[in-house]
């Protein structure tokens, strides 16, 4: 490992010419004490250590100063639990500078230091911190089943974060350079503001997250050349139990901190669709609900936004994160419609063409399993009793990009204007007759792998 300057060798010196300053010709003070017959001896002592502080997974040039000692190459100093001695030199009998390592598990707090030559041993108590590089911050509620914003402000200011960026295609900025590790349960959605010693994250809490305190850990810097950041007990996540939803019953609250969120479950009796929708009523500017399967975990997000739609099996719950990422506060509300599914039908080879498309026997209709990895198309096909409005939508993996076609009864005339909204698709086809129709769901022109699944939805606007 290179050194950072002054390198060790600038060091010991330094150090030296700071022990004949102190050790060498006395001051006229002392010139006129050392006549006196009668002066006890000073006991050995250490006087200093500088820095007195050294950060988690850091190597530290260290000088400690002492009063009448006689150190030499041969000392022995302690530094305590975790810490690695690399190099120690005796700069002259009242000098000593130490290379010391210490480690992401090294234990933090106040320490003492021991010095050791062999004829006497001092303590220099209290005299000597080992410090996390980062502090941490939160806004909002750390709790299961939470959304939050935190922020790591880096007190090891001799290394600057890596900022560097990239802007993606669909406008978004990483920093490929910053990875943050976090706790069992809780994830890292982005950063939201970086600066050279401050980085903000938003983070996630998954519903069934060990109600814990965990390590954070924020390595910066291109691979080979990374620095870490270690924060022992950086994350606490609470418990807190989801509030029931009822159908079409709107559920109220008041978000009275930025960034504070609330947890709402629904479970249907039966397989249903189900409609979320938020609105705020105090100062907030963006409120929304993340949809979470019956697994809890945002890995498996179902969808983000202040209107959402989804299919439930039955007797599963169906977790609703609110959370309004701008910061406001006030009284909101949350509702949850559900929606018994009439008909489903599973995707299929052979419904690829029309020839093999699925009949629609009733509304509304759930297609399941569609997966654009192995069927570039599923047809579906229903016949109307009178002119209507369909809307349909497509669910599941969010970045699944779904364009829907409708066609006549020789499912070659399209009908209406395909659906295609660059992700997930939601649209209306008006059908101007009764009828034969066909429905076709074929990969949209954003589509890419990895993401290939979706579920669809047919029913009456």
């Amino acid at each position: 490992m290179a050194w950072s300057a002054p390198s060790f060798a600038a060091s010991v010196l330094m150090a030296m010419a700071g022990a004949v300053g102190a050790c060498g010709a006395p001051s006229s003070h002392d010139a006129a004490d050392s006549g006196a017959v009668d002066a006890a001896p000073s006991s050995p002592s250490v006087s200093g250590i500088v820095p007195s502080r050294v950060f988690l997974a850091r190597t530290t040039q260290v000088t400690l100063s002492g009063f009448a000692t006689h150190w030499s190459d041969s000392t022995k100093v302690d530094f305590g639990p975790g810490i690695t001695i690399e190099q120690l030199v005796a700069a002259s009998p009242t000098a000593l500078v130490a290379q010391v390592t210490t480690a992401k598990s090294t234990p933090i707090g106040v320490r003492d230091v021991f010095v050791d030559d062999g004829s006497s041993r001092e303590r220099y108590a209290g005299a000597f911190e080992v410090a996390s590089p980062v502090s941490a911050s939160f806004e909002g509620t750390m709790a299961q089943g939470a959304l939050a914003r935190m922020t790591l402000q880096v007190l090891d200011t001799s290394t600057p974060l890596d900022l560097t960026s990239v802007h993606n295609i669909d406008g978004t900025i990483t920093y490929p350079n910053l990875a943050l590790t976090l706790p069992s349960g809780v994830g890292n959605l982005g950063v939201n503001a970086v600066q050279d010693f401050e980085v903000t994250f938003v983070v996630s809490i998954d519903v069934d997250a060990p109600a814990a305190t965990g390590a954070v850990d924020l390595v910066s810097g291109a691979a080979g050349a990374t620095t870490e950041f270690p924060l022992p007990s950086g994350v606490r996540v609470t418990t807190r139990t989801a509030s029931p939803l009822a159908s079409g019953i709107a559920a109220t609250g008041q978000i009275t901190s930025a960034y504070d969120s609330a947890l709402y479950a629904f479970t249907p009796s039966t397989m249903a669709i189900l409609d979320f929708s938020v609105e705020s009523m105090g100062l907030t500017q963006d409120p929304a609900v993340a949809l979470l399967p019956s697994s809890g975990h945002f890995a498996d997000l179902l969808g983000f936004g202040y209107l959402q739609t989804t299919v439930a099996p039955a007797r599963a719950p169906l977790y609703a994160v609110y959370w309004e990422n701008t910061g406001g506060t006030g009284p909101y509300s949350v509702t949850a419609t559900s929606t018994d599914v009439a008909a489903t039908a599973a995707a299929t080879p052979a419904d690829q063409t029309s020839q093999g498309a699925l009949a629609v026997s009733a509304l509304p209709f759930v297609l399941t399993g569609g997966d654009h990895a192995k069927n570039s198309f599923d047809w579906v096909k229903l016949t109307l009793a009178a002119p209507t409005t369909l809307r349909v939508q497509t669910t599941g993996d969010l970045a699944t990009d779904t364009r829907v076609t409708a066609y006549q009864s020789d499912a070659q005339t399209v009908a209406a204007p395909p659906i295609e909204t660059g992700s997930a698709a939601d649209g209306t086809f008006s059908l101007k007759a009764a009828g034969m129709y066909y429905v076709e769901f074929s990969q949209g022109e954003d589509y890419a792998p990895p993401h290939t699944t979706y579920t669809a939805i047919i029913r009456l606007d």
